[in-house]
């Protein structure tokens, strides 16, 4: 959560220990879960973008048991797929940012 924001420049080991701690299993990006603290210095946030993916898995697929269940998105909707496989990139600087996924079309409706 929020109590856990830092200064990217600041965070070390010690603090992503604590945020795996914090943070479920399945919702770990991978360099979280392996504690790559030199990919998470580069882009911090990624890992934050990962547990959305992670979110939107569970919004529409239901429970996560194990990192496999993330690649069954058939009931996914169509229209979401594409930007829920970016947000779960292995490549970091490839995820997909909220911004980005704020432009897809189902967002567009006013309710």
């Amino acid at each position: 959560g929020f109590e856990m924001a830092i200064e990217a420049d600041r965070a070390d080991m010690a603090y992503y220990g604590r945020a795996r701690e914090a943070l479920p299993k399945r919702y770990q990006s991978p360099e979280l879960a392996r504690g790559n603290i030199d990919v998470l210095r580069n882009l911090p946030v990624a890992a934050d973008w990962w547990a959305l993916g992670c979110t939107m898995f569970e919004i529409f697929c239901g429970e996560i048991r194990s990192p496999a269940d993330l690649k069954k998105i058939g009931d996914m909707p169509e229209h979401l797929k594409n930007d829920y496989m970016r947000l779960l990139s292995a490549n970091t600087a490839q995820r997909l940012r909220p911004i980005e996924l704020l432009q897809n079309g189902v967002f567009d409706d006013d309710y």
